[in-house]
């Protein structure tokens, strides 16, 4: 009797007149074709996937070409030994490869995990008869039982990588890696390096952005996988902090992880009033993902500013900048793009503001200056910093932390955002009092002093120090006295358009 997943899986396929044509264009090549991987692994799941992995027993780059051509597609050749090509259709994504080995049941043996190593034959599922699962090693079962489980230990030699799709794919799909796997991951991580960095990141990014990645960071720890991606992290640990916090530098960092993931699964969690304000970061995946990673790595300095006083107190002076640099060696390593990299670094570096600035707040010394170059600095990225310092703020929880902080996170997070409204929104809204065809027409030279007096002008602005146009060109003038320049202006008194 065919099951229910397959009947659903069933229907689409003979719905949808791409199957019917890649059916037609085998049947023309003379070869056998079915679909595997996580199409059919996620319709026993009971997951919607838009994309297919299809196994042709011969020809299948011309298989590829002509599927490309029928419907439009763009044709991408992943690998010519093997037959690998990838064809692209309206975002939808088929990929096509030919055995490997010398029949189906041989390329299942060669894939990596049982719950991926089910075939369906596509010209069954426009039959008559019973659509019959091919399932040599038991992926039906495993994917029943929930369980992740290597096909065999040649599979995780042959491509490394595997050893971090393990944790990938175990929070992505809610599966338990089995003990067997999880002993082989332990013996072969080392092995991990010898995979392209590009390939490395994009499994870590794509772990990072499910809902349990903390839970696998713990498993990757325990089999040795998180210290070989990551050797930086393996000095946090032991590493001994002040008494504001109960655990160790590495726990610490996890335990942030944890709680900022927390947040983003449960909003509801936040204390009071952070969930309205910091809403809009929640529909943001990729930067979520990235906030996850600065949580992993805020505290990466300690290591190299960690002093003992005489009197047995800690101090990590400068560990921000500190955890900035150590973390630009890993973006360095894994090929990180600009725009994640300058995002953690960014959190990075300034973790540590709004404690102080909730510090200040308690003792009644908070500046309205000191809220102006926060916003300043962080701009759109105010409420996802604030976020980071609130898990970071949590996961202390040592004899010495203050009983109000959070509360205090929580105030100065609802004052700088009532002045971004005040303030910041209005400028940002009005085009800027002075541009630098102005400065042109006082008679300076376009250059980095530029960049430099227009970024002063602003902050001069956002202060309330400059209201108006006239009095920016006022400030302008004596700025460029100051700094003795003597520029020439168009005449006397007079003022660029």
């Amino acid at each position: 009797m065919e099951r229910e997943p397959l009947k659903k899986l069933r229907r689409r396929v003979t719905a949808e007149a791409e199957f019917l044509l890649l059916l037609k264009i085998a049947e023309g090549l003379q070869a056998e074709i079915y679909l595997v991987g996580g199409l059919v692994r996620d319709a026993f799941l009971g997951r919607d996937t838009a994309d297919a992995d299809l196994i042709l027993s011969r020809r299948s780059l011309e298989g590829a070409s002509q599927f490309a051509r029928a419907t439009g597609g763009t044709l991408v050749l992943l690998r010519e030994i093997g037959g690998m090509a990838r064809v692209v259709v309206k975002e939808r994504t088929f990929d096509f490869a030919e055995y490997r080995g010398q029949d189906l049941p041989s390329d299942l043996a060669a894939r990596d995990f049982t719950v991926n190593a089910v075939a369906l034959p596509l010209a069954e599922a426009f039959g008559e008869g019973p659509w019959s699962p091919i399932d040599p090693l038991g992926g039906i079962k495993d994917i029943r039982s929930r369980t992740l489980r290597m096909t065999s230990d040649r599979a995780l030699l042959e491509d490394p990588l595997r050893l971090l799709r393990a944790f990938r794919l175990s929070a992505q799909l809610d599966l338990d890696i089995e003990p067997h796997t999880l002993e082989a991951v332990e013996t072969y991580a080392r092995l991990l390096p010898r995979c392209a960095p590009e390939r490395i990141h994009q499994e870590w990014l794509i772990l990072l952005s499910q809902d349990r990645s903390y839970s696998q960071l713990q498993g990757m720890d325990r089999t040795g996988l998180l210290a070989v991606l990551f050797p930086e992290l393996t000095r946090l640990k032991g590493l001994i902090q002040d008494k504001h916090h109960h655990l160790d530098a590495f726990d610490h960092s996890l335990l942030t992880v944890h709680i900022l993931e927390a947040f983003f699964q449960r909003p509801e969690s936040l204390p009071a009033g952070w969930s309205k304000d910091c809403s809009p970061f929640f529909h943001e995946k990729k930067k979520k993902a990235w906030l996850k990673e600065a949580a992993l790595f805020h505290d990466l300095g300690k290591a190299d500013t960690f002093v003992e006083k005489g009197d047995g107190r800690r101090t990590f002076f400068g560990h921000a900048r500190a955890s900035e640099e150590n973390f630009l060696t890993v973006a360095e390593r894994l090929r990180m793009g600009n725009a994640e990299r300058d995002f953690v670094v960014k959190m990075l570096g300034n973790h540590m503001r709004p404690l102080y600035l909730a510090r200040e707040k308690a003792e009644g010394t908070l500046t309205r200056r000191a809220l102006l170059r926060l916003l300043r600095d962080m701009h759109e990225d105010l409420a996802p910093l604030f976020l980071l310092a609130l898990a970071d703020d949590q996961a202390a929880q040592g004899p010495e932390k203050s009983p109000t902080q959070t509360e205090d996170l929580l105030a100065v997070l609802r004052q700088a955002l009532a002045l971004k409204e005040e303030v910041l929104r209005p400028i940002e809204e009005n085009p800027p009092l002075l541009r630098g065809k102005d400065l042109i027409a006082l008679g300076l030279k376009p250059g980095p002093l530029f960049g430099r007096l227009l970024a002063e002008l602003k902050e001069e602005r956002l202060e309330g120090r400059i209201k108006n146009r006239e009095e920016a060109w006022t400030w302008i003038k004596a700025k460029v006295k100051d700094l003795g320049l003597f520029p020439q202006t168009s005449g006397p008194g007079r003022k660029p358009a």
